[in-house]
C-alpha cells in the first residue's frame, strides 16, 4: 500500500481518537460524581493573570459525591471560588476548616458536592448527552467525507485490490470509531439512570420512615385515650 495511503489512514484514526476522547471529557462535565477532571476547564485569575487549579490548589475526592479544593493560600479561595462557579454553577460550594496538628494551625478549604440525580437533573443531564453525542456525530460525518475525498484521490489509478485494501481499513476504522463512542454515550446514560435509582431509593425510604413515624405517633396517642366508663 502507498505510503501516502498509510499516513491518511493514520491520520483518519488519531482525528477519530481525538472526537472520542472530546466527547468522552465533555460527558464527565455533566457532572453525576466527583472526578477532579471536572475543574480541568477551570481558570482562577490571580491579580489579573489567568492560573490553571493546579498552579493554585490541591484537589481531593472525599466522597463519590464530594470534590474538596486546598489552596496554596488563604486569599485564593474567593477566585478559585468564582472560578469553579463559572464552570460548574450546579456545584454546592462550602467553606470549610481543618485543623492540622503538627502545625497547630486551622486551614481553611473549598467543599465541593455533585447535586443529587433528581427527575429535573436527570431528564437535564440526558439531553446533555444527546447534544453532545450530536455533536460528536456530526465531526465524524463530516471528517468521514473530509477524509474519504482524500482518499479517493490517493487511490486515482491503483489497483484494485489496493483500493479494496485501503476502503476496507477505512471502514473498520469508521466502525471501530463509532461503537467506542457508543461505550462512552452508554456508560453516561447508566451513569446517570443508575444515580437517579439511588435518589429515587432515597426518597422512598425517606417517605416510608416518615410513614412509620407517623404509624407510631398515631399509636401512642390512642393508647393514652381514656375510653369513657359507661354509668
Amino acid at each position: 500500500m502507498k505510503l501516502e495511503v498509510e499516513m491518511l489512514q493514520k491520520e483518519y484514526e488519531n482525528v477519530l481518537s481525538g472526537y472520542a476522547m472530546l466527547l468522552a471529557f465533555r460527558l464527565i462535565n455533566l457532572c453525576v460524581k466527583a472526578d477532579a477532571t471536572i475543574l480541568l476547564p477551570t481558570i482562577v485569575y490571580v491579580n489579573g493573570e489567568e492560573k490553571k487549579m493546579e498552579d493554585v490548589a490541591d484537589v481531593g475526592m472525599r466522597a463519590e459525591d464530594v470534590l474538596d479544593i486546598y489552596p496554596f493560600h488563604e486569599d485564593l479561595i474567593k477566585p478559585i471560588g468564582v472560578a469553579v462557579a463559572e464552570i460548574h454553577p450546579e456545584l454546592k460550594q462550602k467553606l470549610e476548616t481543618i485543623h492540622v496538628d503538627e502545625q497547630q494551625k486551622d486551614f481553611k478549604y473549598l467543599s465541593l458536592t455533585i447535586p443529587e440525580v433528581n427527575k429535573n437533573r436527570h431528564d437535564i443531564l440526558l439531553e446533555g448527552v444527546d447534544a453532545f453525542a450530536d455533536l460528536a456525530k456530526g465531526q465524524t460525518d463530516a471528517a468521514e467525507a473530509r477524509y474519504t475525498v482524500r482518499l479517493e484521490k490517493e487511490l486515482f489509478g491503483r489497483p484494485a485490490d489496493e483500493t479494496d485494501e485501503a476502503h476496507n481499513h477505512f471502514k473498520e476504522t469508521l466502525e471501530d470509531h463509532n461503537k467506542r463512542v457508543k461505550s462512552i454515550i452508554e456508560d453516561k446514560q447508566k451513569e446517570i439512570e443508575d444515580a437517579y435509582k439511588r435518589y429515587q431509593e432515597k426518597q422512598a425510604e425517606k417517605e416510608q420512615s416518615k410513614l412509620e413515624q407517623m404509624a407510631a405517633e398515631g399509636a401512642d396517642v390512642k393508647s393514652q385515650l381514656k375510653m369513657p366508663t359507661a354509668k
